[in-house]
């Protein structure tokens, strides 16, 4: 039987933003998460999942942790480190596009062993890793945006539901 949920529909006009870190955050080399996807559009546009920003003075950061649909349709995991260096870039094979049933996107990272790196699309493992540094991600930003950055810009246009992330937790 297909996955049935009701789940939050972002139109690309509306975001999520949290106005601030993410209360007791701390930076780590271990990260793990979870979302149900189901595009309704946008198909070929970059579009942001979960991503933070920092603004510094006029200068934005954007380091840290971030999920994306990039511009082939596939899903990406990105981690930078307080530098701004990124550490991890994870895309996936799998495209994710107007009318698909939904999907899920299934991830534990252990930046400290490559042996303890997973993404799991529809129970199915699928990854390309493209960087994998031993290094700690920058979780400690300033504002955090689910659907788009917080200031709205590279909205994802769809539905999601039942996300979580968890850094320092790796579950797989």
């Amino acid at each position: 039987m297909p996955y049935s949920t009701i789940g939050v529909r972002f139109d690309g006009t509306d975001f999520l933003t949290r106005g601030a870190g993410l209360s007791g955050a701390a930076d780590s080399k271990v990260v793990s998460g979870s979302v149900w996807i189901r595009k309704t559009g946008s198909d070929g546009a970059n579009e942001r999942i979960i991503t933070p920003v920092t603004i510094v003075g006029s200068a934005t950061y954007l380091g840290g942790f971030r999920i994306s649909k990039n511009s082939t349709n596939g899903l990406s995991i990105q981690a930078q480190n307080t530098a701004g260096t990124n550490i991890l870039i994870a895309t996936t094979s799998n495209v994710f596009t107007s009318g698909m049933a939904w999907k899920n996107m299934l991830f534990s990272i252990n930046l400290a062993n490559a042996a303890e790196r997973h993404m799991y699309v529809n129970d199915v493992s699928d990854a390309t890793w493209s960087t994998y540094t031993d290094d700690t991600i920058d979780q400690t930003q300033g504002d955090w945006g689910i659907g788009a950055f917080p200031d709205g810009t590279l909205p994802y246009v769809g539905d999601m539901a039942e996300f979580w992330l968890a850094f320092g937790g790796s579950v797989i």
